[in-house]
């Protein structure tokens, strides 16, 4: 019965941390917790999903260079909201129509399927 879980979690790209396609994601994540460090955006409001929640607000994920955390909200929260991280592991894959205008990319990182992107408001 363990063989059809492990094939599909060894085979398929995952998009949760419960299988193993989400690893080659770990690498992204800790990258963009690393260059919203080195921005000094720790008195932002951030908006994203469950994954990157995590990395950003808890410094015991392992990837904070300091103890740190930002301040996140969950999407589809965007009032009041000053940066958005989207990634390829969330079901919000890209901006809200009405919300395109308001916000910029800063940056995209990339790593084989994966990706995120860091949007800023204007």
């Amino acid at each position: 019965m363990a063989v059809v879980p492990l094939y599909f979690s060894l085979t398929k790209k995952g998009k949760t941390d419960i299988d193993f396609g989400y690893v080659s994601y770990l690498p992204l994540q800790k990258e963009m917790v690393v260059f919203c460090e080195k921005q000094n955006w720790y008195d932002k409001n951030f908006a994203t999903e469950f994954n990157m929640i995590m990395a950003m607000r808890d410094p015991f994920t392992g990837y904070h260079t300091t103890s740190k955390g930002f301040k996140i909200h969950s999407l589809p929260t965007l009032e009041n909201i000053d940066i958005v991280i989207l990634d390829s592991t969330g079901e919000w894959t890209e901006l809200p129509e009405n919300q395109k205008d308001k916000f910029s990319l800063v940056k995209r990182f990339e790593n084989k399927n994966d990706w995120g992107e860091i949007y800023l408001r204007k």
